[in-house]
């Protein structure tokens, strides 16, 4: 199996951020598999006029991606099945091959071959592995923290309360940067280093060490991001919003069995069945709407 060539990423998100996920896959798939330049990959996957775009929206997606002239039909006449395996192998390192992986993953599905790709292999149901949430792991590790220092991970990801709801864009330095539902959420998790911020648990996956880099951890752990006001109540998809759960308080909150109380500038929870009472970690402002 050859090794795959390093990727380097862009922070510059403008044109992948234009673009659906099947345009994404249709692009990463032909760079890879074809020799078509990126002048025809724009007509060919995001149906512009590639002699007038000049192929720079598809070198966009690219790019973002870490994919560069290294890449281009690495993968000319080799099964889908070895493709997969080789990023899947690599996606431990990196959430960037997990998420070149998905493209790939999601290419091949919408568009049947006479290769079948395993059930293990495709990841199909496996959470760890749906595109959006890996797209959004990825835009937090790679440009919302990126070379952070450590004392300085806590402020960027904090930055995304200055989100503008309208545009569902926030401005990081000079530069503005769409943010998805799903990065939202992935970054409070972060904020908390996927600790509840109720019972204080945390869900351990195989390959976690405490010696690791704090954001090098946050892909062995897991936990779920809570709106406090539902959003089909007409919550906010906002920051303060969001709790960093458990899956068990998550259940409980849906349940309403937990309650969020604030005392003076304390925010705390209580269990209306068990009738106890604790304080909730809070390193993020959270708005208690009525």
């Amino acid at each position: 199996m050859k090794a795959f060539p390093p990727l380097q990423q862009s922070s510059r998100k403008r044109e992948f951020s234009l673009y659906t996920d099947a345009e994404r896959s249709s692009v990463v798939y032909h760079w890879l598999f074809t020799s078509n330049g990126f002048r025809e990959l724009d007509t060919l996957c995001l149906n512009l006029d590639g002699a007038h775009s000049h192929g720079w929206q598809s070198m966009g997606i690219a790019h973002y991606l870490g994919l560069n002239e290294a890449h281009h039909n690495f993968f000319d006449q080799c099964p889908m099945s070895y493709a997969l395996s080789l990023l899947l192998a690599q996606s431990d390192q990196d959430p960037a091959y997990a998420l070149i992986y998905c493209y790939l993953r999601d290419w091949h599905q919408s568009h049947p071959q006479e290769e079948e790709v395993s059930v293990l292999l495709a990841k199909e149901h496996d959470p760890d592995y749906q595109t959006q949430q890996v797209e959004a792991s990825y835009w937090v590790l790679h440009t919302l923290v990126n070379s952070s220092d450590e004392q300085q991970i806590d402020d960027q990801l904090r930055a995304l309360a200055t989100l503008d709801p309208k545009k569902h864009a926030v401005k990081l330095g000079k530069h503005h940067y769409h943010v998805s539902d799903a990065a939202l959420k992935e970054a409070v998790k972060c904020l908390y280093d996927f600790q509840c911020q109720i019972c204080q648990t945390r869900v351990y996956r195989p390959g976690w060490l405490a010696t690791l880099p704090r954001s090098a951890q946050w892909h062995f752990l897991n936990a779920d991001a809570h709106h406090i006001l539902p959003l089909y109540q007409e919550g906010p998809d906002s920051l303060d919003n969001l709790l960093c759960l458990c899956p068990t308080c998550h259940r409980k909150f849906h349940t309403e069995q937990l309650h969020l109380i604030r005392h003076n500038q304390n925010l705390g929870c209580e269990d209306v069945i068990l009738g106890r009472q604790w304080q909730v970690t809070e390193k993020h402002p959270i708005i208690l709407h009525p």
